[in-house]
């Protein structure tokens, strides 16, 4: 198991090098991404063969599970689809949250940040 930012090849390369040797990876496989494992995956051939591509595949929420939710109205996601930063208001409303994610009806909006108790898309998700 390893984190973000871990190179696995260059860690077998320096492993080689500190004893004094050469290495490299033979076989290097991915069994888990954040929240998804493989025994969930499916193969491109189930995907073509499902007849309800909404069941197939997770929606973009499944994806962001371990980052904050900010839930939007109407008007707000409608500025943030555009682009542009909401004033989250409300007695739970956040001030400052270095990573978020925007939704609105249940619905992916954008991913982004809170600062100042605003929302701040990065990334709008159509």
């Amino acid at each position: 198991v390893c984190g973000k930012g871990t190179y696995v090849r260059a860690l077998a390369r320096d492993l080689a090098r500190a004893l004094g040797t050469r290495g490299h990876v033979a076989m290097l496989r991915r069994t888990r991404v954040g929240p998804f494992d493989e025994a969930a995956a499916i193969g491109p051939e189930a995907l073509e063969a499902a007849t309800d591509r909404d069941v197939a595949v997770l929606p973009v929420a499944a994806a962001l599970a371990d980052v904050p939710e900010v839930r939007l109205d109407a008007g707000q996601a409608a500025a943030v689809a555009n682009g542009n930063r909401v004033l989250l208001t409300g007695a739970k409303a956040p001030v400052a949250l270095p990573r978020a994610w925007a939704s609105h009806a249940g619905r992916a909006v954008a991913i982004g940040h809170v600062a100042a108790g605003s929302f701040q898309p990065d990334r709008v998700l159509k």
